[in-house]
């Protein structure tokens, strides 16, 4: 399948996405559900009005450039922050409105850098920088950079959990070495998940149990190494197969059970067929160029992907060079798909604020400041810059999707201890709690245990 989502089924006017369900009016968006106008976004599971946004899984309306971001209305510029209104370049602040700037704030209004002002102060310092401007939100992207490193954080980005390791987990118990995961019990070695239980080794997934080893494999029970293979029950080694159970090899089945690579069985012929084929698996398994050995309950290896590992999720997750790529075995996409030279509008043309741009920039091709990709503005996106004040974006989609990736801390955890020396904080040396975060040594931040942090909040 070219993309996997349900447009014109369940979803209105997805063409231009790849997993997104139940969605109206989305446009190049991956992974999402229950959304509508999204755009430029990865891992969406609520929210409308949207635009380059990285894990939102709580309703927002009106994100621009936002990571982790939830239950916000007008927030831009901003990481990791709740239920704020109204307010850009925020990082872990909760119930703030009308702030500019600020890092680690509850429940507060009419701030910048962390300081009180009045309603008249604050609108005029927001003035002042021009974040309708490109130019002006440039300035304060570099100066917000800078002032957050002047504030802790705590060691992992949790909410409501018991027993958990790894990042952003909400709502979670006994849920180890995961990342991005929400409402999940007793799973392990997976990201981007949503209600899952007893599960192990997945990516992009829902609404399981008692699956391993999947990608996009929701709403389903024993389904063990599938790929985009939803609805179904006790299937194993399928690929886009949905709504079906005891299936085992099988590719673009629907609503199937009893089969064996695609081919129907009774139960009975089922039942006796599958331990013959799993012995014949570890007594004869499939060995890589590499000699890596493949038997019953290893996932597909890797040379039969379809894919470069520099254009998937992986080089995200770790970052390899072309060298290490090739050694490794990997496959290397040389020709990634792109347009260049074609631009009818320079960066430098472009009017810097969005109040002066007119419909025109609709017929125009533009430049990458960066990576020298044309692009092009689409209407609804226009129509969303306008109501937002945002300038025009002077770097491509796939630009800003790598900027946002940057920000994000890395799919790994390392042993460390907390930071804090502050006398105030029960303890009069440095605090002696170790913990396991996504922040390595060599980082610039100042990292915290949940108690320390919890007694550094404004």
């Amino acid at each position: 399948m070219a993309v996997v989502n349900d447009d014109g089924i369940a979803s209105v006017n997805c063409e231009y996405t790849h997993d997104t369900w139940f969605s109206k009016n989305c446009y190049m968006m991956f992974s999402g559900w229950y959304i509508e106008n999204i755009m430029y976004s990865f891992f969406v599971t609520a929210g409308k009005n949207i635009i380059d946004t990285i894990i939102n899984m709580a309703r927002s309306e009106y994100l621009y450039e936002c990571i982790n971001c939830s239950h916000g209305y007008n927030v831009k510029y901003s990481e990791y922050a709740g239920a704020c209104i109204d307010s850009q370049f925020m990082f872990d602040c909760r119930d703030c409105s009308d702030c500019f700037m600020c890092s680690g704030l509850r429940n507060k209004k009419y701030f910048f850098k962390n300081k009180q002002y009045t309603k008249e102060d604050y609108e005029k310092i927001l003035g002042e920088y021009k974040l309708d401007t490109f130019s002006g939100v440039e300035k304060a992207r570099e100066e917000f950079k800078e002032f957050i490193l002047n504030y802790s954080r705590r060691y992992a980005w949790f909410k409501q959990n018991k027993d958990c390791s790894g990042d952003v987990i909400s709502y979670s118990k006994n849920t180890k070495k995961c990342f991005i995961s929400k409402r999940c019990e007793h799973c392990k070695y997976s990201e981007y998940l949503t209600s899952d239980k007893d599960c192990y080794d997945l990516v992009m997934s829902g609404e399981l149990s008692e699956s391993y080893e999947g990608v996009v494999v929701d709403h389903s029970q024993l389904n063990l190494f599938g790929l985009f293979s939803v609805k179904s029950q006790d299937i194993k080694y399928t690929q886009h197969c949905h709504s079906s159970k005891y299936l085992f090899g099988c590719v673009g089945l629907r609503n199937a059970q009893y089969c064996i690579f695609n081919k129907q069985y009774t139960k009975e012929e089922y039942e006796e067929l599958i331990p013959k084929i799993i012995k014949h698996m570890n007594d004869m398994p499939y060995i890589d160029k590499n000699g890596n050995k493949y038997r019953f309950g290893e996932f597909y290896p890797i040379e039969f992907s379809p894919f470069g590992y520099n254009e998937t999720l992986a080089i995200e997750d770790i970052a390899l060079t072309k060298d290490e790529i090739i050694d490794k075995g990997f496959k290397w996409q040389g020709n990634l798909q792109r347009t260049t030279g074609k631009e009818t509008l320079k960066p430098e043309n472009i009017p810097d604020s969005i109040n002066d741009v007119s419909d025109s920039i609709l017929e125009e091709i533009l430049v990458c400041i960066n990576c020298k990709r044309n692009y092009k503005i689409v209407p609804n996106e226009l129509i969303l810059y306008r109501k937002m004040k945002i300038p025009i974006p002077r770097r491509c989609f796939h630009c800003r999707h790598k900027n946002r990736i940057r920000k994000m801390n890395p799919f790994k955890l390392w042993h460390r201890q907390c930071m804090c020396d502050k006398e105030n904080h029960e303890h009069s040396e440095r605090c002696n709690i170790e913990f396991e975060t996504s922040y390595s040594s060599d980082r610039p931040e100042i990292i915290y245990c949940e108690k320390c942090y919890q007694q550094e909040i404004y």
